[in-house]
């Protein structure tokens, strides 16, 4: 099951790519484009840091 939700953030990151792709959302709000990229790589990264902790067993001081 780890596995599997360990690729769930790359799945739906191709759906927003693909999304971004049909709607041209980077080119008519740009600013509003560049503030989901932002909090997107943020989500990804506390994300997979999550599943890093659980699964060694520590945290990170």
């Amino acid at each position: 099951m780890r596995r599997i939700l360990a690729w769930l953030p790359i799945v739906i990151t191709a759906l927003l790519m693909w999304y971004a792709r049909v709607t041209n959302v980077g080119v008519t709000n740009y600013n509003l484009f560049l503030l989901g990229l932002l909090a997107w790589c943020l989500i990804i990264i506390v994300f997979y840091r999550a599943i890093r902790s659980k699964s060694s067993g520590t945290t990170d001081s």
